[in-house]
């Protein structure tokens, strides 16, 4: 969902462990947060969309409040993550727990939230047999709580009935509204992705100019895909940002792993991936891993050079060629030096990988034709001392994109159909699109 589509939005606030990403997970329709038992694993602000008897409704997950917030960074973090949803709400849904009822912490945040004017709906959530609203709700003056089950699906329609009903309907369109009509517009999917620390949510503050996403010298303090669409010139664009991924025997928790999890769905799901590398401490062996692991997904890849401003710099002339020799599997990807500290280059990360995606949709026949013809003239391939003829060279596209070559005098050659996908990896205006080439004897 993008942060500016035209819904009425619900935040989900409450205290720790009381099941709000559980909740929005049922609302959305699928596992869209991660869900641990762990308190304070929702960090950042989860957008999400669900659909309720034809009407859409925008939906928050938040991190649990507490009435002692400790001093650290992180969680001074949270809290603003929690005050921006709220002022960004039109509704509030308070989820409690049953068995534990409206603690003090409710109490309060009630009480803070009440200042700003908007309607506050309470779930009783883990509710798995009949239960009654607790006594603490209409001392709240909140009497018409909902009894819910957000694992098991008990009382989902009455609360999106109520939802929907408290949402201002002038937000709302039926028919033809903006969920409906951003999913029919083809939005193309940029995830940034990287190691730990590297500087992904950075870059992914930086180009929306807000602090859409926690970001700490702690390792692993992004662990939801953070979704939203960016507008550049060239169009909009989907821009994903996720947990940095590591090697799988550093992975010590079970929310490392789920974060994990939900890095690889999302490059997976992606049309262009954003490779974002440390310019300060230079390319190691998990950078190297994870340009193999996104060329064998068939997406675009643009490889990003962050903390340039504090790089030890080579000229910006020579980068690509730094790289690349440093990172084999990303020959031909284009190569950005950023700064998310400055803000230098990350419009332009964003204008080159939409061209990769724009590239990968649709490449002209006749100069892709023409450079194969050129470099099968230069090595032609051949079958028992007899060299072979191209006849035809056609685009099919697909994900990883393949080039057709219909050959004469017998099958191509394994390694002369390598030798052609390695030399379009190299043709500037294929940079960043994985090629396969197809080749098929005349019949």
């Amino acid at each position: 969902m993008s942060d500016s589509a035209p819904l009425p939005r619900i935040a989900i606030i409450g205290r720790p462990n009381v099941g709000k990403s559980t909740l929005f997970n049922r609302l959305v329709g699928r596992r869209q947060t991660i869900v641990c038992a762990e308190p304070g694993t929702t960090r950042d602000r989860i957008y999400g969309t669900a659909q309720w008897r034809g009407r859409p409704l925008g939906l928050i997950d938040t991190g649990g409040f507490e009435l002692s917030w400790d001093r650290s960074a992180i969680s001074r973090a949270v809290r603003r993550q929690l005050d921006q949803a709220v002022a960004e709400a039109d509704a509030l849904l308070l989820v409690c727990d049953v068995q534990e009822g409206i603690a003090s912490a409710e109490a309060e945040l009630v009480r803070l939230v009440r200042k700003r004017g908007k309607p506050i709906l309470v779930a009783v959530n883990k509710a798995d047999r009949h239960a009654a609203v607790p006594e603490a709700c209409y001392e709240l003056g909140m009497p018409d709580a909902v009894a819910v089950s957000a694992l098991h699906g008990r009382g989902i329609g009455e609360l999106l009935d109520r939802l929907v009903a408290l949402a201002p309907s002038r937000r709302l369109a039926r028919g033809t509204d903006a969920g409906k009509a951003d999913s029919a517009t083809a939005i193309p999917s940029l995830a940034i992705v990287g190691r730990p620390n590297v500087g992904k949510s950075s870059l992914f503050n930086a180009i929306l100019r807000s602090e859409r996403a926690i970001v700490d010298e702690e390792p692993g303090t992004t662990r939801d895909v953070l979704d939203t669409v960016v507008h550049l010139a060239q169009g909009p664009v989907r821009l994903l940002d996720t947990a940095g991924l590591k090697h799988r025997r550093k992975v010590k928790h079970v929310v490392e792993l789920f974060a994990m999890a939900r890095t690889l769905e999302a490059i997976s799901r992606s049309d262009v991936t954003l490779i974002v590398l440390d310019g300060v401490q230079g390319i190691v062996q998990d950078d190297r891993r994870l340009v193999e692991l996104v060329r064998r997904t068939g997406g675009g890849l643009v490889v990003l050079v962050n903390k340039w401003d504090a790089a030890t710099r080579v000229p910006l002339a020579a980068l690509n060629d730094a790289v690349h020799a440093r990172l084999p599997s990303a020959r031909g990807a284009p190569v950005v030096a950023v700064s998310a500290k400055t803000g230098f280059g990350v419009r332009r990360a964003l204008a080159v990988a939409r061209q990769v995606y724009e590239t990968m949709q649709h490449v002209p026949e006749e100069p892709l034709a023409a450079y194969v013809r050129a470099i099968w003239a230069a090595r032609p391939p051949k079958v028992r001392g007899r060299p072979l003829s191209c006849r035809q060279v056609r685009w099919l596209g697909g994900r990883p994109a393949r080039v057709q070559v219909v050959a004469s005098g017998g099958r191509l050659p394994p390694e002369a159909r390598r030798y052609l996908e390695n030399r379009l990896a190299r043709w500037p205006r294929l940079a960043g699109v994985p090629v396969q080439v197809v080749a098929t004897p005349v019949a």
